[in-house]
């Protein structure tokens, strides 16, 4: 459950405080503030709190706030498509690496569920390849659109229990930095267990609060992006929640490609520039960089375009060698259905 704090708080701060409603994981109701963050598309700013008992940290929200008004066109772009036609290309390829790590769990192919599948670009691909593809989206009219276009069965519910999939009906359930969005993420896991067959496997990929990237821009690392991401999950709190739910990982990496060191760029250069996530902004397609608030601010471009090519090259280099000791930005669990339950 995502609540609100019932008492203020402010940056350097690092009291107990005394939360509306219990910790999602293990039902505690007193969490550590850690920090503030800026949402880059609205302007406001989250407080993100972690649990006193269990580490899971989370963002601090009203009940009754309407999550669906900080999505919409300035953060999914049209049709799905965020970003310059370079970066779409970019992401395609992408999707077609999933597909591969996917591919080399079975044998043969079998049948997947993707939660939160997008555009369907890896479900797509692996239906190309022999599986018998699945997906969820949270919006029916996202769902409809994806199935017309790709025709693959795409499901739509508040929950994943709501698509009322079959006990056992999935070799391998994938979700892909979709955990983190949920407002309840250990009953999503709890009902995938139940879903998956025996032996099968759970892939899940989420930023890693526990990774250099995340130390080293707290309240402005970038893939905080409050308050679309709910929960904030570090390396070895997930690998010990999918354990609880009755999951053994049998691969763990966290060094992502595709995320980590533009991940450790943007933090970077969000320490030096008032305005967060300029460069991330100017990637994105032209008419929706108008789309976020606060407006950027010309000292904030000057200093990016100055800081950019030495920047990238540092966030590289620190991004390579915090994989290297488990720290990386982002963390990618493959974990086996554990039988019976655990």
């Amino acid at each position: 459950m995502i609540e609100t704090l019932s008492v203020s708080v402010s940056p350097g701060t690092a009291r107990l405080v005394q939360s509306s409603g219990p910790c999602d994981n293990c039902g505690c109701h007193d969490s550590t503030f850690l920090f503030n963050n800026q949402d880059y598309i609205s302007g406001e700013t989250f407080a993100v709190i972690q649990c006193a008992q269990c580490q899971l940290a989370r963002t601090a929200i009203a009940p009754d706030t309407d999550l669906e008004a900080y999505y919409g066109p300035a953060y999914y772009g049209d049709e799905a498509r965020r970003f310059q036609p370079f970066i779409e290309r970019a992401i395609a390829r992408f999707r077609d690496q999933r597909a591969d790590s996917v591919s080399r769990l079975r044998l043969t192919p079998g049948r997947i569920l993707d939660i939160g599948c997008g555009r369907g670009l890896m479900l797509s691909e692996l239906k190309r390849r022999g599986w018998e593809s699945v997906g969820t989206e949270q919006s029916p009219n996202l769902a409809h659109a994806i199935s017309q276009k790709t025709g693959l069965p795409v499901h739509s519910g508040p929950t994943l229990s709501a698509c009322r999939f079959e006990s056992g009906e999935f070799d391998v359930v994938t979700l892909w930095h979709v955990l983190e969005h949920m407002p309840d993420p250990v009953q999503t896991l709890r009902e995938i267990h139940r879903i998956v067959k025996p032996g099968g496997f759970i892939v899940v990929e989420v930023p890693n609060l526990q990774s250099w990237q995340a130390r080293l821009g707290a309240g402005v690392w970038f893939h905080l992006d409050t308050p679309r991401h709910l929960y904030h999950f570090s390396a070895s709190q997930l690998q010990h929640t999918l354990a609880e739910q009755g999951f053994r990982t049998t691969d763990i990496h966290t060094f992502s490609l595709e995320y980590g060191p533009f991940g450790m760029c943007q933090t970077l250069l969000n320490r030096l520039t008032h305005t967060p996530n300029v460069l991330y902004r100017w990637l994105k397609r032209t008419k929706l960089q108008s789309a976020h608030k606060p407006p950027l601010h010309w000292r904030d471009t000057a200093l990016t375009i100055a800081c950019i090519v030495p920047v990238t090259l540092v966030a590289v280099g620190l991004e390579v060698s915090s994989a290297i000791f488990n720290s990386g930005g982002i963390v990618r669990i493959v974990a086996q259905k554990t039988h019976p339950y655990a």
